[in-house]
C-alpha cells in the first residue's frame, strides 16, 4: 500500500503560521541541508505530518535524519518522498523504498535536455502529437526512480520504461499518478505497487 497526499501550496505567511503551529516544521526546516522556498518545504512536511497522525508508526518528524546527500528518512519504515512544483507539494510514504516526483508542464527548450534519454526515447518524444506530455511523463518516472535509489541525474539515460525498470542491480516498480491538470507525477517502489490511495488536503 502506498500512500499520497498532496495539497497546494501556502502562501509565505501562512507557512509561518504553519511553523509556529508546528514547532516540529521549525526544527525540520533548521536542520535540513537543502530547504528550497520556505512554502515548498513547509507543505511537504505538513502533509507528512497529516500522513503520520493516520498511522500507527514509532515515527513524528523530529525523528527524520539526513544522509550525506541530504536525503531525508527515518530510521527505518516506513519510507517517505516528497516533491513539490508549480502550486503543488505531494507525499508518498510506504512500507518499502520508494521515490516520487512532480513537475508542472510548462512549455521548454526540449533540446537542452535531450543527454538524459536514450536514443529511442528522444525519438518517440520529438515524433509525439504531445511531446511536452510526453517528456514530463518520461522525466518523472525517471527522477521517482532516482528519487528511490538515491542516485544523481546524471544516471538518467540508464533508465528507460515506464513500468518494471532494472537499474543498478534493482527492481524499480512505476505508477503514474494523476494529480491535477498540467502536472505529471510518478511515484517509484521497490516493491510491486497492489494499491495506491490519493489524497487532497487543504491547509487551514
Amino acid at each position: 500500500m502506498i500512500n499520497i497526499y498532496y495539497t497546494y501550496l501556502p502562501s509565505a505567511g501562512k507557512a509561518g503560521l504553519l511553523i509556529a503551529g508546528n514547532p516540529a516544521i521549525g526544527r525540520q526546516l533548521a536542520r535540513a541541508p537543502r530547504t528550497g522556498d520556505l512554502p515548498s518545504f513547509v507543505a511537504g512536511r505538513w502533509l507528512l505530518a497529516q500522513i503520520l497522525a493516520t498511522m500507527q508508526v514509532p515515527y513524528s518528524l523530529d525523528d527524520i535524519r539526513f544522509n550525506e546527500a541530504g536525503r531525508p528518512a527515518f530510521p527505518g519504515p516506513p519510507h517517505f518522498s516528497i516533491s513539490h512544483s508549480g502550486n503543488l507539494a505531494v507525499c508518498a510514504i510506504a512500507p518499502h523504498t520508494i521515490g516520487i516526483d512532480l513537475e508542472q508542464e510548462k512549455e521548454i527548450a526540449l533540446p537542452d535536455f535531450e543527454d538524459y534519454f536514450s536514443r529511442e526515447e528522444w525519438a518517440a518524444i520529438r515524433r509525439s502529437a504531445t511531446p511536452y506530455a510526453d517528456f514530463y511523463r518520461a522525466w518523472t518516472a525517471k527522477e521517482a526512480i532516482l528519487k528511490a535509489d538515491g542516485t544523481g541525474p546524471d544516471a538518467f539515460p540508464e533508465i528507460n520504461g515506464l513500468a518494471a525498470v532494472q537499474f543498478r542491480g534493482n527492481s524499480y516498480y512505476l505508477e503514474e499518478i494523476r494529480l491535477e491538470e498540467g502536472y505529471a507525477c510518478h511515484v517509484a517502489a521497490t516493491a510491486p505497487i497492489r494499491s495506491i490511495t490519493v489524497k487532497e488536503l487543504s491547509i487551514p
